[in-house]
């Protein structure tokens, strides 16, 4: 919350990457040039998005560093990765006794700190509750309205240079040499392609109109021969 009142480059960053992961990075792209920042975002999806920043930061910091972005030692601060001790689950515990028969010794609350899907630990509980609270009780301060507006007008601007740098180029295509059309190369064009040639074409257009004028002459010797008959 202190990077928003100092730079509002860095938070819009924040908001592009974080924010628009937990509200919806469609409903984030199309509303953050159009309405104000507490429209569209609640008080709690705001802490969420602070809260995953603030859970993974010395992890990624350590990937950055190794360039490895599947494995670091550094763990999550409040969910599962083996350092931390998860929210309590309930469980049913079978104990076997010495004559090798089964008995339930009742509900014990388990805590490891392993779990796969165990989720957020109590400490990430109260930091989200925490986060959620600061946001709450600044909402509606001077600071943050003067915010909300110039994040507004940064976002338009921000999308509006995006636009301008994806418009394509008019891109002029080279062709490729050949010597398909010169003079000597018809007759591998049309062995290759099935195609007649320019002279072929050309033959053939003059026998089929002088065929044309022999039918048209027969006809009208046949017609004038009828009349006289």
């Amino acid at each position: 919350m202190k990077t928003r009142k100092k730079s509002m480059q860095e938070y819009y960053f924040f908001a592009k990457h974080f924010v628009s992961v937990v509200v919806g990075k469609k409903k984030f792209e199309d509303y953050s040039s159009r309405f104000a920042f507490s429209e569209y975002v609640t008080v709690s999806d705001e802490a969420f998005a602070l809260l995953l920043l603030e859970n993974n930061y010395n992890r990624w910091i350590d990937m950055g560093k190794t360039g490895n972005w599947s494995y670091s030692d550094i763990h999550p601060l409040y969910t599962s990765g083996g350092n931390v001790k998860q929210t309590p689950r309930s469980k049913n515990v079978i104990e076997i006794n010495p004559d090798n028969t089964l008995s339930n010794s009742g509900t014990k609350l388990s805590t490891p700190s392993t779990a796969k899907y165990q989720g957020w630990s109590n400490e990430g509980i109260k930091r989200f509750n925490s986060i959620f609270g600061l946001i709450e009780a600044e909402r509606n301060t001077s600071s943050v309205i003067k915010f909300e507006e110039e994040f507004l007008v940064y976002s338009v601007t921000h999308q509006e240079s995006n636009k301008k740098s994806k418009k394509k180029k008019n891109l002029v295509y080279k062709t490729c040499r050949h010597h398909l059309h010169s003079k000597g190369k018809s007759s591998l064009v049309s062995k290759y392609t099935n195609k007649p040639t320019e002279s072929e074409e050309s033959d053939s257009c003059e026998e089929d109109e002088s065929s044309d004028d022999h039918d048209k002459q027969s006809v009208g010797y046949n017609i004038h021969a009828a009349k006289n008959s």
